[in-house]
């Protein structure tokens, strides 16, 4: 930069134009720049004087953004002057400026520079000179200019693009990503959260708490619910399960034996297994082994006993009527109860608990005189094998 000096009267040389001053700066903070930067000036006059020196100064800006057209600036430096006069013996000299300065931003990189201060010399002869100096030159940018600072655009202390909740309302808590703190993981921030210990996992409303829902309406919370799927309307205990009072595994409303002592193997119905019991309702197509209709009903009803006793070895007996001939009548019980076999197969019952054996009309349990006796002949049992039962 090219300088004029208006010197202190108490030098006894002439004010000049013709300084010249060669720097080098570097931004510090948003507001400061540091510059560090060599002066040479020389004075004619009484005393005609050269001067060389270093200046250390600090540039505070008006306005952080380097890349605006108009730049001001207060300057603020120290350093020390070397002075070889004619007259006077040559001194090296503090040196402190305060002015201020601006820059006219011309290009990316060039803008012209001017400034203003006063200089005050700490002379050793007791006597402190102040100048005036007025600089006018241009800057120079070195390098690739810097990547604009990245803002914080909702001021929760989490750079832009850092933020995944770029959002964030004013003075609230935020992680390390700037999203509100949720300190129990429900989607609910604390600050809004009137349940801050949900459980994980849990659904809740707009407050953080917990939606407690009930799937079954048995009037039991679903997370609390060991029996889920409680058909509407049955009474259930506290886990949601409907009440079996003897404990045999058949719910109250469909116990039919409900005061069975406990330990006893029951039917599907809740009642004591006999063993040997008539499957009742079974009836098959005249001198056929084909089940009627409304056979299954009955059988699915053994079906479910069978799989409540998963122990349980049977015997399908098959019997007859004496109508016709004893072998035939044998053959005959035989394919009934192995079609009543197979139909419990069928249901998902394990074919090795099952067997299926005809008696024809060997056990009769009424008299064949009459069509009523001789309807109670014919039938189907099933029969307990298992020798502890």
């Amino acid at each position: 930069m090219i300088q004029f000096i208006d010197d202190d009267p108490q030098r006894q040389v002439d004010d000049q134009v013709g300084g010249l001053q060669l720097g080098f700066g570097q931004a510090v903070a948003p507001y400061w720049d540091f510059e560090i930067s060599l002066f040479t000036a020389n004075w004619d006059g009484f005393d005609e004087t050269d001067q060389h020196g270093l200046n250390l100064d600090a540039h505070l800006l008006f306005n952080p953004d380097r890349s605006a057209k108009f730049s001001p600036y207060i300057i603020m430096g120290t350093g020390f002057m070397n002075s070889l006069k004619q007259r006077a013996p040559d001194s090296s000299d503090m040196i402190l400026s305060l002015g201020a300065g601006m820059d006219w931003r011309l290009t990316e990189k060039v803008a012209f520079r001017t400034d203003a201060r006063v200089r005050r010399d700490f002379s050793p002869a007791s006597m402190n000179l102040d100048d005036v100096i007025v600089n006018a030159g241009f800057r120079m940018a070195l390098g690739e200019p810097a990547a604009p600072p990245v803002g914080d655009s909702d001021g929760d202390g989490v750079n832009d693009d850092l933020d995944r909740c770029p959002n964030t309302p004013m003075g609230v808590a935020v992680n390390s990503v700037g999203c509100e703190l949720d300190s129990d993981g429900d989607g609910v921030a604390d600050r809004m959260d009137k349940c801050p210990d949900t459980r994980r996992g849990a659904s809740v409303d707009s407050k953080g708490c917990e939606i407690v829902r009930d799937s079954d309406g048995d009037g039991v919370a679903d997370n609390r619910d060991r029996c889920p799927k409680t058909p509407r309307g049955a009474k259930v205990d506290a886990n949601g399960c409907q009440f079996d009072s003897d404990g045999d595994g058949v719910v109250d409303r469909l116990d039919r034996c409900p005061d069975t002592p406990a330990g006893t193997r029951v039917n599907s119905r809740g009642c004591p297994l006999q063993q040997e019991f008539r499957l009742e309702g079974v009836f098959f197509e005249f001198d056929s082994a084909q089940l009627r209709d409304g056979a299954e009903t009955r059988l699915d009803e053994a079906v479910q006993t069978l799989r409540m006793n998963g122990d349980l070895k049977i015997e399908v007996a098959g019997h007859t009527d004496s109508i016709g001939a004893a072998s035939y009548n044998q053959s005959l019980s035989q394919r009934r109860a192995e079609s009543v076999r197979d139909y419990l197969v069928a249901k998902g019952i394990d074919a090795s608990r099952l067997t299926a054996k005809g008696y024809g009309e060997s056990q009769p349990i009424a008299s064949n005189d009459t069509r009523e006796s001789r309807a109670r002949n014919r039938r189907v049992m099933l029969r307990i094998l298992n020798e502890d039962i």
